[in-house]
């Protein structure tokens, strides 16, 4: 069964969306709905986060491979998304808020400007982080899906 959030993730990507931010505590469920969704549009999964660098979901081990590991920093990372030429892919960037006020913020966010003009691909740059953060020239540009913590009934389906 589908939650509300994959539905609205689904419908999010399918419209065509190239960033979407992912608002939640639980990265574990962050990975879990990302996972699902790509799986859902048969496209190959990506995360990077600024320790262990770019990994792929393998879908028969399930389980995050190294893919590149030398890509910690979040500048080199959306370059190497925005010069992958497969058009099928999403990738999930984790914590990418803490880069938006260091000194590589103008190239960040010249490529998430980059990124969300380019209109002729099927790729979706998905950023998740605990807090709404955006930078304000970005904030027309990318969708928000807010996950808040479960609640009692849902802890105790989970049980």
């Amino acid at each position: 069964m589908s939650s509300i959030y994959e539905k609205q993730l689904r419908v999010k990507i399918s419209s065509g969306l190239p960033i979407i931010q992912i608002i939640s505590y639980e990265w574990k469920r962050i990975h879990g709905l990302c996972i699902k969704t790509a799986l859902h549009f048969n496209r190959e999964i990506f995360i990077w986060n600024n320790i262990e660098g770019i990994k792929k979901w393998d879908y028969l081990e399930r389980e995050f491979i190294p893919e590149d590991e030398t890509k910690t920093n979040p500048s080199e990372a959306l370059r190497w998304y925005h010069q992958n030429r497969e058009n099928e892919l999403v990738f999930l960037m984790e914590d990418l808020h803490r880069y938006f006020d260091v000194n590589q913020a103008n190239t960040i966010i010249g490529y998430l400007r980059t990124i969300c003009q380019d209109e002729s691909t099927k790729k979706t740059l998905i950023i998740s982080q605990p807090m709404q953060r955006i930078p304000t020239e970005l904030e027309k540009e990318i969708y928000v899906l807010e996950i808040p913590l479960p609640d009692q009934s849902i802890i105790q389906t989970m049980l």
